[in-house]
């Protein structure tokens, strides 16, 4: 399944809230950085709405995270 995961940003991102929910911070975030990378680039839900990612809010990496998701997104917008 992780390899399937890797491929896929719906899997990738319900892997980091999985993790998040269960206090795997750093394997939550990895998951998310590769949520966002593969395309998953809505930093308003990812930062304020989806609660399984509560427990991601308060470390640094992620809101350099939500600062990669807001240039894709922007970078979409503008296509």
């Amino acid at each position: 399944m992780t390899a399937y995961a890797t491929r896929d940003k719906e899997a990738s991102w319900t892997f980091a809230g999985c993790l998040a929910a269960v206090g795997e911070r750093d394997e939550a975030l990895a998951w998310l950085g590769n949520a966002i990378e593969l395309g998953f680039v809505n930093h308003r839900f990812l930062s304020t709405r989806d609660p399984l990612l509560a427990p991601l809010r308060c470390d640094p990496r992620f809101e350099a995270l939500m600062d990669r998701a807001r240039a894709k997104e922007r970078a979409f917008d503008a296509s």
